[in-house]
Protein backbone atom coordinates (compact mmCIF):
# COMPACT_ATOMS: atom_id res chain seq x y z
CA UNK A 1 0.00 0.00 0.00
CA UNK A 2 1.29 3.45 -0.92
CA UNK A 3 0.77 6.24 1.66
CA UNK A 4 1.39 9.95 1.06
CA UNK A 5 3.19 11.79 3.86
CA UNK A 6 4.41 15.31 4.56
CA UNK A 7 8.21 15.30 4.45
CA UNK A 8 8.51 18.77 5.99
CA UNK A 9 6.92 20.97 8.59
CA UNK A 10 3.59 21.61 6.85
CA UNK A 11 0.35 19.77 7.48
CA UNK A 12 -0.65 17.15 4.90
CA UNK A 13 -4.26 18.26 5.06
CA UNK A 14 -3.69 21.90 4.01
CA UNK A 15 -3.51 21.80 0.22
CA UNK A 16 -2.67 24.46 -2.36
CA UNK A 17 -5.14 26.14 -4.68
CA UNK A 18 -3.55 24.26 -7.61
CA UNK A 19 -4.19 20.94 -5.85
CA UNK A 20 -7.74 22.01 -4.97
CA UNK A 21 -8.49 22.87 -8.61
CA UNK A 22 -7.08 19.59 -9.98
CA UNK A 23 -8.86 17.46 -7.37
CA UNK A 24 -12.12 19.30 -8.04
CA UNK A 25 -11.62 18.73 -11.77
CA UNK A 26 -11.17 15.00 -11.04
CA UNK A 27 -14.52 14.91 -9.22
CA UNK A 28 -13.61 15.10 -5.54
CA UNK A 29 -16.44 16.33 -3.31
CA UNK A 30 -16.02 19.99 -2.34
CA UNK A 31 -17.89 21.76 0.44
CA UNK A 32 -17.78 25.19 1.98
CA UNK A 33 -17.56 25.18 5.75
CA UNK A 34 -21.26 26.12 6.09
CA UNK A 35 -22.31 23.53 3.50
CA UNK A 36 -21.08 20.48 5.41
CA UNK A 37 -23.80 17.92 6.02
CA UNK A 38 -25.34 18.23 9.49
CA UNK A 39 -24.18 14.76 10.51
CA UNK A 40 -20.62 15.74 9.75
CA UNK A 41 -20.06 12.65 7.58
CA UNK A 42 -19.04 13.46 4.03
CA UNK A 43 -17.90 10.08 2.81
CA UNK A 44 -14.39 8.74 3.13
CA UNK A 45 -12.89 12.14 2.37
CA UNK A 46 -13.66 15.51 0.85
CA UNK A 47 -12.18 18.94 0.33
CA UNK A 48 -13.56 21.83 2.31
CA UNK A 49 -12.88 25.48 1.77
CA UNK A 50 -12.30 27.54 4.85
CA UNK A 51 -12.63 31.30 4.67
CA UNK A 52 -10.68 33.26 7.25
CA UNK A 53 -11.51 36.87 8.07
CA UNK A 54 -10.86 38.01 4.50
CA UNK A 55 -13.33 36.44 2.01
CA UNK A 56 -10.60 36.46 -0.66
CA UNK A 57 -8.26 34.43 1.56
CA UNK A 58 -9.20 30.76 1.23
CA UNK A 59 -7.68 27.72 2.85
CA UNK A 60 -8.28 24.32 1.30
CA UNK A 61 -8.22 21.30 3.59
CA UNK A 62 -8.58 17.57 3.04
CA UNK A 63 -10.79 15.98 5.65
CA UNK A 64 -11.64 12.35 6.14
CA UNK A 65 -11.76 9.28 8.30
CA UNK A 66 -8.57 7.49 9.28
CA UNK A 67 -6.42 9.25 6.67
CA UNK A 68 -8.13 7.40 3.78
CA UNK A 69 -7.24 10.22 1.40
CA UNK A 70 -3.53 9.45 1.88
CA UNK A 71 -3.91 6.17 -0.03
CA UNK A 72 -6.24 7.32 -2.80
CA UNK A 73 -4.78 6.91 -6.32
CA UNK A 74 -6.20 10.24 -7.56
CA UNK A 75 -4.55 12.07 -4.67
CA UNK A 76 -1.30 10.29 -5.60
CA UNK A 77 -1.73 11.30 -9.24
CA UNK A 78 -2.18 14.98 -8.32
CA UNK A 79 0.83 14.81 -5.96
CA UNK A 80 2.93 13.34 -8.76
CA UNK A 81 1.75 16.09 -11.14
CA UNK A 82 2.32 18.98 -8.74
CA UNK A 83 5.15 17.71 -6.51
CA UNK A 84 5.67 19.95 -3.52
CA UNK A 85 3.15 22.43 -4.94
CA UNK A 86 0.42 20.02 -3.77
CA UNK A 87 0.57 21.25 -0.19
CA UNK A 88 0.03 24.78 1.05
CA UNK A 89 3.44 26.34 1.66
CA UNK A 90 5.18 24.01 -0.82
CA UNK A 91 5.95 21.38 1.80
CA UNK A 92 7.68 18.36 0.24
CA UNK A 93 5.78 15.07 0.09
CA UNK A 94 7.08 11.53 0.16
CA UNK A 95 5.45 8.14 -0.22
CA UNK A 96 5.83 5.16 2.10
CA UNK A 97 5.14 1.65 0.83
CA UNK A 98 3.86 -0.75 3.45
CA UNK A 99 2.34 -4.25 3.26
CA UNK A 100 -1.42 -4.24 2.60
CA UNK A 101 -2.28 -6.26 5.70
CA UNK A 102 -0.76 -3.81 8.20
CA UNK A 103 -2.98 -1.73 10.49
CA UNK A 104 -1.24 1.64 10.45
CA UNK A 105 -1.42 5.26 11.54
CA UNK A 106 0.49 8.44 10.72
CA UNK A 107 2.68 9.98 13.40
CA UNK A 108 4.40 13.36 13.30
CA UNK A 109 8.04 13.72 14.28
CA UNK A 110 9.26 16.73 16.27
CA UNK A 111 10.35 18.59 13.10
CA UNK A 112 6.92 18.15 11.53
CA UNK A 113 7.75 15.37 9.06
CA UNK A 114 5.38 12.41 9.14
CA UNK A 115 6.06 8.68 9.40
CA UNK A 116 3.87 5.58 9.27
CA UNK A 117 3.71 3.38 12.35
CA UNK A 118 2.15 -0.03 12.78
CA UNK A 119 -0.75 -0.03 15.23
CA UNK A 120 -0.25 -2.37 18.18
CA UNK A 121 -2.51 -3.34 21.03
CA UNK A 122 -2.35 -1.24 24.18
CA UNK A 123 -3.75 -1.99 27.63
Amino acid sequence: MKIALSAGSGSFTDISEKAYNLLKEYGFPVFGRRELPKAGFIGPFAIITIVDTNPDDFMYSLVGRDNEFRTHPVIHRVIEELGKEFLYGNTPIRFADIPDDIEWFVDELSGGAEIVRERHRTW
